[in-house]
């Protein structure tokens, strides 16, 4: 028998799980059937929903094109991936955004709003959007454009030896106060506490 995480009742974006699903996918995924706003059921392969590719029935994209015609465009792609990294949990970056207190400023919610606030500031493709304080979120008067040499050269680095290691494995701390701590990524952080990395070091 497979084993899955029962999703019923469940909300994604416009979707709400009713039951498991009697279909299932080439290599023997899990569906789900799920209702969305508009009214209509499908079936969805669970982990499209966890990640987040699953968000509607499909009118989310027809009302998204209806609105503003942008759908698919970088600026687009900028907005969507900020907004999940914020309020998806089921996103792989959730722990560095969302899950450590990153937030989406309301207005941002909506891609109207962000869209017009990025041309104002001279957004334009080749850019990466960068909070000017890391600790605090995505909002009008904490974001900026900046290219992707400048964003890499505000990144603090540590270069990590033995005796580093061995300091956070014996820390107290948590892996959050950690990264800053050091100047290392979260991932970088889990892979060492997880010896995934540096393992002869104990």
């Amino acid at each position: 028998m497979i084993k899955y995480t029962d999703l019923t009742g469940q909300t994604f974006s416009r979707l709400t799980v009713l039951k498991i699903s009697d279909r299932r996918g080439k290599k023997n995924e899990i569906y789900w059937n799920v209702i969305c706003i508009c009214g209509k059921q499908k079936n969805v392969e669970g982990s499209s929903l966890k990640k987040g590719t699953a968000q509607s029935c499909g009118c989310l994209t027809i009302d998204s094109a209806t609105k503003h015609g942008m759908e698919g465009s970088k600026i687009y792609r900028v907005w969507d991936r900020i907004k999940q990294s914020c309020t998806n949990p089921h996103r792989k970056e959730w722990n560095d955004y969302g899950g450590r207190g990153i937030t989406l400023c309301q207005e941002w919610h909506k891609f109207i709003p962000f869209k017009d606030w990025a041309f104002a500031n001279e957004y334009k493709e080749g850019l990466t959007i960068d909070r000017i304080d890391n600790d605090k979120g995505y909002s009008p008067d904490n974001c900026r454009f900046i290219t992707m040499r400048e964003n890499t050269q505000n990144r603090r680095s540590t270069i990590l030896n033995a005796e580093i290691v061995k300091s956070i494995r014996s820390s107290n701390l948590k892996r959050i106060e950690l990264a800053k701590l050091y100047g290392c990524s979260l991932s970088m952080i889990h892979a060492i506490l997880q010896n995934r990395t540096w393992q002869d070091i104990m």
